[in-house]
């Protein structure tokens, strides 16, 4: 106690500057005394009268010391409040003949006559400082009256974690700390050890530490205070450490229910509660710590956020998983309270295949060892699987006359931590076994414990057979697939559904492996049977907007992407009002032109408009899918003004383009064009003339030169390069626009994913500039680049000439990906030699693109791309290219 008040005494002399007591503390002292005094005393005071002539209460005195330091806060004159503070805790250090702690002796202190209370002018200076918004000096005077053995209210603790908090996100990641510790880097925590000075930020540090504090002291702390904590460190970047505190407080609520079920053992064995116990059970549970569903999203999102970059390091995907590695442990252990965890399932299948390490503790008790991240990840879920939990989170009845808590039964619960899943689990977990896994087996155990072996079974819903058609589409087990729609469209709610409009008969897409073994291994195991729960006749199930995406990609795989115009029209008979050239030829198959307005459209969705889109190009389609593009864009806007806000994704922008790039090359190849003569002789069967004018699309961009309009390879080129414009300028246009809307609140417009350019978006630009030149780009060795590259820096050394096959499109397609943190393909380097600084162009970033294959697919072999850059193979199933197709 004696060094507390040293620590405390010496902290508070330091923030004062003057030596003797002011004449507007007195003022403030008088004043403050007079109002607590009786009626026929006189309201005028002066020093002798507080120092003791005249004799006083030592409440009164706190309550006039009180006043007087809100007094001082309110006018700014905070050394004043400092200074009655330290008077204080110096006459109640004389009285108790205590030594003088250091630094008291610079300045007079106020003389009392009797030792007052310090804790009610401690409170008021805090709460004053809080006010003032110096939330590290409160955070620093809270902590000297913790260590001092005061009881701080938790609403205290939640008001100075908040203002530190707001104070951390207005600092914008500045770590505010002395000069003497400024420099340097951090010094170096364990990535297990929950400690301050791995912060960056000094008003988190300083958060971090009064919590730990508060820990330390059994002082009262709250959910709102690690909620807030917690969400301070994600805006900030320190995923690790927002991770660690998740783990806190689950291991908080771990020790709550111990030591509930220490005293629910001792009263049913009929022996004397302990009373540490029962005073440290009244204290966990006046906190209230428990882990919450929305909690752990939030860190899942901060998480995928990290992880779902396409270009990433070691220093910025290891802190990531880290931070996933800590949570996954509590699952892996079964100590996650949580009946809701399909975030973090989905986050640990999403995880990229790359060889970082991390630490786990150990089970056994010994030093935290270093395992494979994704391999733990996988294996976890594996666990999972083969033992999914089945009881609910029960809890034991207590006779409410005992002498213990009341609440005591809503604590003590079964030995088995971790509660039976609910439905959105069993569908991640659903989809994992089917996409990453490759099993039906394992699908099929997870489908019968949701239905059967499940306490309280769960019937699936819509998503789960979402989730079923197209995992059997990408298995190429279609028969799976076709059963699943049948059971739907006898459902009567899905009558006017798009999954009713009939595509013609399907083909069987099969392809022929020789020599590779594991994929011929993973083909055989993808088509077994799953067994398909049955759907109540009770209950209707209504089919969705996912439903009707996994149905037309059902259909593109399947060999048959022209039934997707009637199921277009039918859903959308709005899109009859855009003008567009493809109106007269689209409108033939329309079964109801009826006037829709373009909110019905926003409400399907962006994934819906994507996958059209890409049945549309596959089908050849150009003309239509503008018309679909601009219908598109009018409902995206409209979206922003709804509860769900949404943008286009880049792989909508990718389709586009590569439709352009479909319609350039068509005129660039050279075909047969064959005389009237031959083509009566072939018959009606025979193929078109070959055409260069633009019929059925862009023709709506009057704006263009006049020769586009005839010219399919220039037009092409044209729209291409138009939509990679606006796609290069969509995050931060569609931001401007969303931020000047007054009903989108601004939590919605930072949610909301704004598109990305992308690897396969950069491809498809390039195809798109070098299609005039692609019999003279073929991919070459190595050498034949470097001897390129050598004959290009020589002309323009010696004679001053720049390569000929440079383009504006090129040049500007490149400075994009430059941009992006991409490097320019070696095969086009030498063509930019001269029109832009080499190290520019031929300087490898240092970024890889992450393999984000599923689990069950072979490592893929990075193979030599020149004039492309490098993209993996995320869907369908490992096998090669060549495809014999049998009707079926």
């Amino acid at each position: 106690m004696q060094c507390n008040v040293r620590k405390a005494a010496s902290f508070f002399s330091n923030q004062l500057f003057v030596s003797s007591p002011r004449q507007s503390i007195l003022r403030n002292l008088a004043t403050a005394t007079a109002q607590h005094a009786p009626i026929d005393e006189a309201p005028c005071m002066s020093s002798r009268d507080i120092t003791g002539t005249r004799t006083r209460s030592a409440a009164a005195l706190s309550r006039a010391a009180c006043q007087a330091i809100r007094v001082s806060c309110n006018t700014g004159r905070l050394q004043d409040a400092f200074h009655i503070l330290n008077s204080i805790r110096f006459n109640k250090a004389a009285a108790g003949k205590e030594p003088s702690p250091p630094g008291v002796g610079k300045f007079e202190p106020i003389h009392f006559d009797r030792p007052v209370d310090p804790r009610p002018a401690s409170h008021a200076l805090l709460h004053g400082l809080i006010r003032q918004g110096l939330s590290q000096k409160a955070s620093q005077m809270a902590t000297l009256m913790i260590q001092d053995g005061m009881k701080l209210r938790s609403v205290t603790l939640d008001a100075l974690t908040t203002a530190l908090c707001a104070e951390a996100s207005a600092s914008r990641g500045i770590r505010t700390l002395p000069s003497r510790l400024r420099q340097g880097t951090l010094p170096y925590v364990h990535p297990l050890v929950l400690n301050s000075a791995a912060l960056r930020n000094g008003c988190l540090s300083e958060a971090l530490r009064l919590m730990q504090k508060a820990e330390q002291y059994r002082q009262r702390r709250s959910s709102n205070m690690f909620e807030r904590l917690i969400e301070a460190c994600l805006l900030q970047g320190e995923i690790l450490v927002g991770s660690l505190l998740f783990v806190l407080l689950v291991k908080d609520w771990e020790r709550r229910r111990s030591v509930a079920l220490r005293l629910a053992s001792a009263q049913s064995q009929e022996h004397e509660l302990p009373e540490d116990l029962v005073a440290e059970h009244i204290l966990m549970h006046s906190e209230n710590l428990t882990p919450t569903p929305r909690l752990l999203n939030r860190i899942m999102r901060s998480i995928d956020s990290t992880l779902s970059q396409e270009c990433v390091d070691s220093e910025t995907i290891q802190p990531a998983l880290q931070a996933l590695a800590n949570i996954t442990n509590l699952l892996d252990d079964r100590r996650l309270p949580l009946t809701n965890i399909s975030s973090l399932i989905r986050s640990l299948y999403r995880c990229p295949r790359v060889d970082d390490l991390i630490w786990i503790p150990d089970r056994n008790g010994g030093p935290p060892r270093q395992v494979n991240a994704y391999k733990y990840f996988h294996a976890t879920l594996k666990r999972l699987i083969s033992d999914l939990p089945t009881r609910p989170l029960n809890t034991i009845r207590f006779d409410p006359k005992s002498s213990i808590h009341p609440k005591l039964h809503e604590l003590a619960e079964y030995k088995t931590v971790l509660p039976a899943l609910d439905l959105p689990s069993y569908n991640a977990l659903l989809h994992y076994t089917l996409r990453h896994r490759l099993s039906p087996a394992m699908a099929d155990r997870v489908l019968r414990h949701m239905t059967e072996q499940r306490h309280k079974p769960l019937a699936p819903d819509i998503s789960t057979y979402n989730v079923i058609i197209r995992s059997g589409t990408l298995l190429r087990n279609n028969s799976l697939a076709e059963r699943v729609l049948e059971m739907l469209r006898r459902q009567k709610g899905n009558t006017d559904h798009g999954i009713m409009v009939n595509a013609p008969c399907s083909t069987y897409i099969a392809k022929k492996v020789a020599s590779r073994r594991p994929a011929t291994k993973t083909l055989r195991s993808s088509q077994d049977e799953l067994t398909l729960p049955s759907m109540s006749s009770l209950t209707s199930l209504l089919a969705n907007e996912r439903t009707l995406c996994a149905y037309i990609l059902h259909l593109v795989a399947t060999g048959r992407p022209e039934a997707v115009t009637q199921i277009l029209f039918h859903v959308l008979p709005g899109l009859a009002a855009i003008d567009h050239p493809a109106r007269a030829l689209s409108e033939a198959n329309t079964t109801r032109a009826v006037p829709q307005k373009v909110h019905d459209g926003a409400a399907l969705g962006p994934y819906f408009f994507t996958c059209i889109l890409h049945a549309l190009r596959k089908d050849g389609r150009t003309g239509l899918a503008e018309r679909l593009w601009l219908y598109a864009k009018k409902a995206e806007r409209a979206s922003w003004d709804t509860a769900k806000p949404w943008c286009l994704p880049t792989a909508a922008y990718t389709i586009m383009i590569q439709c352009y790039g479909d319609e350039a090359k068509r005129s660039a190849s050279r075909r047969h064009v064959r005389s009237a003569a031959e083509s009566a002789a072939q018959g009606e069967n025979s193929l078109p003339r070959r055409t260069d004018k633009v019929l059925g699309w862009a023709r709506f961009a009057r704006r263009a030169r006049v020769h586009y309009e005839s010219d399919r390879a220039a037009m092409g080129l044209h729209m291409g390069l138009f939509l990679f414009r606006s796609m290069k300028d969509a995050a931060a246009g569609v931001y401007e626009q969303l931020m000047k809307l007054p009903s989108s609140p601004d939590v919605v417009q930072l949610q909301m994913e704004h598109p990305q350019p992308d690897a396969r978006l950069f491809n498809a630009a390039l195809r798109l500039c070098t299609i005039r030149r692609s019999g003279r780009m073929r991919a070459r060795s190595p050498t034949h680049y470097r001897r390129r590259h050598r004959f290009a820096t020589y002309w323009l050394a010696r004679l001053g000439h720049k390569h000929p096959q440079w383009t504006p499109a090129l040049q500007e397609v490149c400075e994009a990906m430059s941009s992006a943190g991409y490097s320019v393909p070696v095969g086009l380097r030498y063509i930019l030699i001269g029109r832009w600084p080499e190290e520019n162009g031929s300087v490898e970033s240092g970024r890889h693109i992450v393999d984000r294959q599923p689990y069950a697919f072979p490592r893929q072999r990075r193979r030599w791309h020149p004039l492309r850059l490098y993209t993996t193979k995320t869907r369908g199933l490992p096998l090669g290219r060549k495809v014999v197709q049998i009707a079926r």
